[in-house]
């Protein structure tokens, strides 16, 4: 399990609100993929919303790293090239080398 530091806020908290990506993995991980579904446009919309600039482009990205692998697993395969390619220009801005790295990552075929 990776653990990312959101400015020193405590696990899931950014300043005061919560991390958007808090529990999507779990959720994954967990086949909850109507529930990912459902939520993730949401918690992508949150994590635009953050501050700064980095901090809200890797949050996104590891978002849209996630969606590609929901679209996969959905059988989406229309959407794995667009959500692969929204998650390492996000990468790319936010600078965390994980997430560029889990980002840069091919998807299967």
């Amino acid at each position: 399990m990776r653990i990312r530091d959101f400015g020193g806020a405590p696990s899931g908290v950014v300043g005061r609100r919560r991390c958007p990506s808090e529990g999507v993995r779990q959720d994954f991980r967990a086949a909850r993929y109507d529930t990912l579904a459902r939520t993730l446009p949401g918690r992508i919309a949150q994590a635009q919303a953050l501050e700064p600039v980095e901090l809200s482009a890797t949050a996104v990205a590891d978002l849209y790293n996630i969606a590609t692998r929901l679209c996969i697993k959905l059988g989406e395969d229309g959407l794995v090239a667009i959500t692969a390619d929204r998650a390492l220009n996000s990468a790319r801005i936010g600078g965390d080398a994980l997430t560029n790295a889990e980002a840069q990552r091919p998807a299967p075929p």
